[in-house]
């Protein structure tokens, strides 16, 4: 959607280009921006190796000559999973790659896990309304940090891409490689965090602090009322901060 640069969105674990569902439009009045299915979810085709986290980037990076780009520098902004994964092609595209911007990044090694209180599927029996319920039980643990934010349309969203979702993510996000991959991006990088971010282990400020020792010129934004899925939450703060950014 959308004229001007090139911009791509890369989406999180057990998602799919609807993680970018209140970004899309502002970001779309500025730039010309490609929503992306990562290999293995939702109808994009799956990669050919789902075993070696090395081929699945490699994958990745080969499917993104297909794209129908300008030619010029692009930018990309990567959440969550996909953010892990754009940091680690970032060294690659060099200076391809006008701007970096990452939500909530994985890839800082092995933590504790999900939290032990997520509820499995399993127990819902086939049963329509706790497949509900135990999805947003399981949101509100991992993905948003307010009740109020736990809607039927965040609900939806979530459902729909577990259905499509034939990749195993943590392939990638438990490998420790974000902070070595930013030390060699070229371009201008910012990241995001939602301050309630759950899944920022041991916290978002030690995550900050990690990112900036490697890469000084970082620019930081902390969003105020958002959990991990930062760019849902609170949709008109991130989209703010990325557009200041990114046209900046």
């Amino acid at each position: 959607m959308g004229r001007g640069p090139d911009l791509l969105l890369f989406h999180g674990g057990r998602g799919s280009r609807n993680h970018w569902v209140r970004n899309i439009d502002a970001l779309a009045a500025h730039f010309r921006v490609f929503a992306l299915d990562l290999p293995g979810y939702g109808a994009s085709p799956d990669a050919l190796d789902k075993s070696d986290p090395d081929a699945y980037i490699d994958f990745l990076y080969g499917a993104l000559e297909t794209l129908d780009l300008s030619g010029e520098p692009f930018h990309v902004v990567a959440f969550s999973f996909g953010a892990t994964v754009a940091a680690s092609i970032a060294p690659r595209l060099g200076k391809r790659l006008k701007t970096l911007s990452l939500i909530g990044p994985s890839g800082f090694g092995r933590g504790p896990g999900y939290p032990r209180e997520l509820r499995s599927l399993k127990g819902a029996e086939g049963s329509p309304a706790a497949v509900k319920e135990i999805i947003a039980h399981n949101l509100g643990l991992t993905m948003l940090s307010s009740p109020r934010a736990v809607t039927d349309e965040a609900i939806g969203i979530h459902q729909a891409n577990l259905a499509r979702s034939r990749f195993n993510s943590h392939k990638v996000s438990i490998r420790a490689s974000v902070v070595s991959d930013l030390a060699r991006v070229q371009c201008p990088v910012q990241i995001l965090w939602g301050k309630c971010d759950r899944l920022a282990h041991p916290s978002v400020a030690a995550r900050v602090d990690a990112c900036r020792n490697a890469l000084p010129s970082v620019r930081i934004d902390l969003i105020p009322g958002a959990g991990h899925w930062a760019q849902f939450e609170n949709a008109p703060q991130a989209n703010r901060v990325l557009l200041e950014f990114l046209r900046g």
